[in-house]
């Protein structure tokens, strides 16, 4: 397996404006694809924020084949105490 994709201090930006700053992320990612669909699963992947309780939720990301399809993401969360 790979080494985890680590990035610090990122933000996140929403249509409103900054949702989301000072960011420390790490992930592992595993991709499987075929003829009709691509599916990318992100896990396990740690967002922390200083001071508050980092977050581990598992995200998983489909990709039908053909034009203009659509990405499904979805994800189960979870919030880990300090």
């Amino acid at each position: 397996m790979a080494a985890p994709l680590s990035v610090s201090g990122a933000s996140i930006k929403g249509p409103a404006g900054i949702v989301a700053s000072g960011l420390d992320l790490s992930l592992s990612m595993t991709a499987q694809y075929d003829a009709k669909q691509l599916e990318v699963d992100l896990a396990p992947l740690t967002i922390d924020q200083r001071g508050a309780a980092p977050g581990e939720p598992q995200a998983k990301c489909a990709r039908q084949a053909g034009e203009s399809q659509p990405i499904a993401v979805s994800e189960r969360g979870r919030r880990t105490t300090r």
